[in-house]
C-alpha cells in the first residue's frame, strides 16, 4: 500500500455522503470480485462511473482502502469512548476496547472479508498492520495506564498488548471462518477471563 493511511478531518471528501457512498460500493465489489484482482475498469462500472472518472476520484484502489479504513476507525474511536466506564480499571478498558472492535467488526463484514484474501498476499500484511497498530497503541496506553494504578502487574507492556491481539485476532478469524460473528463476544469474553487471570496485580499477603 502506497504510505500509510492517516486519519482524515470531518471536513475533508471523505466524510461527504457522496464519496463516503462511492467507497463503500467499492469495497462491494472488492468482496465480490476481489481486491487485488479488481481492475479499475470493473470498479467503474459498479460505481456507474467511466473509467476516467473513476481514476480522478480515486488514485489507487489502495486509497479508497485506506479512506474506509480511516472512517472506521473514526467511528470505532467514537463508540469506544461511548462504552467507557468511568470508574472502571485499566482491565475494563481494554476488555471493551477489544469487544466494542470486534463488535464493529461482526457487523461490517466488509473489511474482515477483504482481510482473509489479504492474508494471501505478502503486500496486504502492511494494511493489515495499519490497523492492528492502531489498536495495540490504545491497549499499550491502557496497560500503562493499569500498571501505574496497581491493577496490573508490571511486566513488558509490548509483550501484553501482543498477547491481547493475539486473542483478539484469533478470536475474529475463527468467528468469521465458522460464520457465528453473532457469538463473537461471547467468545471473546469466554477467552478473556482466562487471559485477565495472568494480567491481574495479585496482593502480596
Amino acid at each position: 500500500m502506497n504510505g500509510q493511511y492517516q486519519r482524515i478531518s470531518e471536513n475533508s471528501a471523505v466524510y461527504q455522503p457522496g464519496r463516503r457512498g462511492l467507497v463503500s460500493r467499492a469495497l462491494d465489489c472488492f468482496v465480490e470480485k476481489g481486491y487485488f484482482t479488481t481492475s479499475f475498469k470493473e470498479l467503474a462500472h459498479h460505481l456507474q462511473l467511466s473509467e476516467e472518472e473513476t481514476k480522478a476520484t480515486f488514485a489507487s484502489k489502495d486509497v479508497i482502502l485506506s479512506e474506509y479504513l480511516t472512517h472506521c476507525d473514526d467511528e470505532i474511536l467514537t463508540q469506544i469512548k461511548q462504552a467507557a466506564h468511568p470508574d472502571g480499571d485499566a482491565l475494563d478498558h481494554i476488555r471493551d476496547t477489544c469487544l466494542v472492535t470486534l463488535s464493529f467488526l461482526g457487523r461490517h463484514e466488509k473489511l474482515p472479508a477483504i482481510w482473509m484474501e489479504f492474508y494471501q498476499y505478502r503486500v496486504a500484511r502492511v494494511v493489515l498492520k495499519q490497523f492492528f497498530n492502531q489498536l495495540r497503541a490504545r491497549i499499550t496506553t491502557q496497560i500503562s495506564a493499569g500498571m501505574n494504578s496497581g491493577s496490573i502487574r508490571t511486566a513488558d507492556s509490548t509483550q501484553l498488548a501482543d498477547s491481547i491481539l493475539v486473542l483478539f485476532e484469533g478470536t475474529l478469524i475463527l468467528s468469521l471462518l465458522e460464520a457465528s460473528t453473532n457469538q463473537i463476544e461471547q467468545r471473546f469474553l469466554a477467552s478473556w477471563e482466562i487471559m485477565i487471570e495472568g494480567l491481574q496485580q495479585t496482593s502480596i499477603e
